[in-house]
């Protein structure tokens, strides 16, 4: 293969904006009752198969079948470890507090990963530093007052019930709003047990957050190593572009003073470089070659966790697991839409600075689902203080994005 490489922060800037409206909506589906996931297992292996089928599409029809990255499946795991808990979190504390409490996290972790050059990563620069890090703090504290938002309570679910099925029919009735108001409260869990529930969920969300925000982390360790082994060592050769495309030929000239070869035939041919054709320069392995490596270890994991949940099951609750066929088809839309928003995400990275493409892709979400939430879902409450907090919040969210994207 001849590899050809060009950082493009346009192409950077769409893979934000395409990963923002697919992390903010692919879990839209579960919401309906009857595609209720339960514990999520059967949902997870569902959509993880539809993640996998898109990710070996990409990998073979626009990657060119690059060599697959076992090191990369390694993120694989981390994503699908917390994406096991992500159904449970919805159904506790809603999509939108839901996504930004995980997205905080996620966002964090990303971004002192790149920033600090910590946990396998390489670290970055950006232009202005201390305009980033502002943008970062802005994007915390955004965070802090969307923790404070409050969900509508049972008359406020009930009320506002009433005025859709108002708008829909012409007209409600006082026996239709007492109905109504009693669907709301009636299978409702006590305060103690919901107060604890959503304490679960609020953990848990934090922990899928530790998890998401590492599962780049060993790809871009693998790109990161090709650089400083092998291929900003190539550079300053009358033959960089060839060498560069072709690393074995390198190694068979007589210019291997500077490549340790003997490491390179360790790595079985997996190990190569690419010519940056806008610096002239030889480049590492592509993040986005590296999709389909992550998304194997995804669907390798969600077996495992499967396998965990079925003896869980089987000897120590002796239940029958969840398994509703429903599930199958939303699984995988969600997997389909999830994975394009990933892979766009590895272009974002491969395009912009992941203290850039981290904070962004990470806060956008979360506006868009409470969006949805308030104007869908009825996840927020519409009282005059709570609007409030939320409207600060997303100012503090857009002023993070923009202070971010300025930062570049």
């Amino acid at each position: 293969r001849n590899f050809t490489h060009k950082m493009d922060p346009v192409v950077g800037w769409i893979g934000c904006a395409i990963a923002a409206v697919g992390f903010g909506t692919n879990f839209l589906i579960i919401k309906a009752p009857k595609y209720d996931p339960k514990d999520g297992m059967f949902f997870q292996l569902n959509m993880v198969i539809g993640i996998w089928m898109t990710g070996l599409l990409f990998h073979l029809a626009v990657r060119g079948s690059p060599p697959f990255q076992p090191f990369g499946m390694l993120g694989g795991f981390l994503w699908a470890t917390g994406n096991a808990a992500c159904p449970f979190i919805i159904k506790e504390i809603g999509i939108g507090l839901g996504l930004l409490v995980w997205g905080t996290l996620n966002m964090s972790i990303g971004w002192a990963s790149a920033h600090f050059g910590i946990l396998l990563v390489k670290k970055q620069t950006v232009s202005d530093p201390t305009l980033n890090v502002i943008g970062f703090v802005f994007a915390v504290c955004s965070v802090l007052f969307y923790s404070q938002i409050k969900g509508m309570d049972e008359d406020e679910k009930a009320e506002r019930a009433a005025k859709k099925k108002s708008v829909k029919y012409g007209s409600i009735n006082t026996g239709d709003l007492d109905r109504l108001m009693n669907n709301v409260a009636g299978d409702e869990p006590s305060e103690e047990k919901k107060g604890g529930m959503r304490g679960i969920a609020l953990l848990m969300a934090a922990m899928a957050g530790l998890l998401f925000g590492t599962c780049f982390n060993p790809p871009q360790h693998v790109s990161d190593i090709s650089e400083t082994k092998f291929c900003s060592k190539i550079n300053g050769t009358a033959n960089d572009e060839l060498f560069c495309n072709h690393i074995n030929r390198y190694c068979e000239s007589n210019l291997t003073n500077v490549v340790d070869c003997g490491d390179l035939a360790s790595y079985n041919g997996r190990m190569y470089c690419v010519f940056d054709t806008h610096k002239k320069k030889c480049g590492p392995i592509p993040l986005e070659d590296m999709v389909f490596s992550q998304f194997t270890g995804m669907l390798v994991t969600a077996f495992f966790w499967l396998n965990v949940y079925l003896v869980y099951k089987g000897f120590y609750e002796k239940t029958e697991p969840y398994v509703n066929k429903v599930l199958i088809g939303p699984g995988f839309i969600c997997g389909f839409i999830w994975a394009i928003a990933q892979i766009s995400w590895f272009y974002a990275n491969a395009n912009l600075p992941l203290a850039v493409s981290f904070p962004i892709i990470t806060t956008a979400p979360g506006l868009l689902g409470t969006a949805i939430g308030i104007i869908v879902y009825d996840e927020v409450s519409l009282k005059t203080k709570n609007l409030v907090i939320l409207a600060v919040a997303i100012t503090m969210a857009c002023i993070s994005d923009a202070l971010i994207a300025k930062s570049l």
